[in-house]
């Protein structure tokens, strides 16, 4: 799931009301422009649609962050690889929460391809940690203010989104759908975690771990090939049902909190920009 945006509330003065403009009616989040769309569904998603767009900003935040802290690190003689943002934005994904069955039908697999570099032998080497340390530091500063501030009205949102997953109608679509993969081949597991997130993310665990025992990278692709079809078609219903609900709650708590959430947008645009030319971008 950005760049400048003014989300706050227009002042009205001496008697006289001031106009809308689009996408920031009175009561509501500011949707007029793409930043703060963006950091809207970064933090207040309701459906896979509204992540993707969330995913935007926060693979751009990553892609930033991680420009400067391997600029931080050449300065000690350490060489960290970027994930280029393309890759950063795709990393975003959460197959439990808000999968994305459109493409996992279109690609055959239920993760998307993402290249991710690994730091390589530079981990070995004696003051690594420490450095990395100060230069991670350095990296997040841009967000602290705003992560504290942000942090409880999200909370919030994520509560609301946590009770929806242990509803009576998710609970048991997501029952549902553990029958549903059982009938395909999958064997019972432990529910460990009740609602949606056991039963879709017992799945997604399981499949993780045959296609880890498998020889070779190849053979492991074929796994989650084997399973991604499964996935869609089984998980389907449960995801319409969390869905319905998240967006009937979602209108709700726009409305009651929108004065917060703008103001989440209006400092999380400033933060992003800030954080965009700290890495010299």
């Amino acid at each position: 799931m950005s760049a400048a945006l003014t989300g706050l509330l227009s002042a009205c003065g001496g008697g006289t009301a001031s106009k809308e403009e689009p996408g920031k009616s009175k009561g509501s989040p500011d949707t007029s422009t793409k930043s703060g769309t963006e950091v809207l569904y970064a933090y207040f998603p309701a459906n896979n649609a509204q992540f993707k767009i969330g995913a935007q900003f926060n693979g751009t935040r990553k892609n930033y962050t991680e420009i400067i802290v391997s600029k931080c690190m050449a300065k000690h003689g350490f060489d960290v690889p970027v994930t280029s943002k393309s890759d950063a934005i795709a990393s975003d994904f959460d197959n439990v929460g808000f999968p994305d069955l459109d493409r996992m039908t279109r690609t055959g697999y239920l993760n998307p391809a993402i290249n991710i570099h690994a730091a390589g032998p530079a981990k070995q080497q004696a003051g690594y940690k420490a450095v990395l340390q100060r230069c991670t530091n350095e990296g997040t500063k841009s967000f602290n203010a705003f992560d504290r501030t942000a942090g409880p009205t999200v909370d919030q949102w994520q509560r609301i989104a946590s009770q929806i997953e242990l509803s009576p109608a998710v609970s048991k679509l997501a029952n549902d759908f553990r029958a549903c993969v059982q009938r395909a081949g999958v064997p019972s597991w432990p529910m460990n975690r009740p609602g949606a997130s056991g039963g879709l993310g017992g799945f997604l665990n399981w499949v993780t771990g045959e296609a880890a025992n498998t020889k070779d990278a190849q053979a492991g692709q074929a796994v989650d090939r084997r399973w991604a079809p499964v996935y869609v078609r089984c998980a389907k219903p449960v995801i319409a049902e969390e869905d319905k609900q998240r967006l009937a709650q979602q209108r709700a708590f726009f409305q009651s909190h929108y004065q917060q959430i703008r103001e989440i947008q209006k400092d999380g645009t400033e933060a992003l920009a800030a954080l965009q030319k700290q890495a010299g971008e």
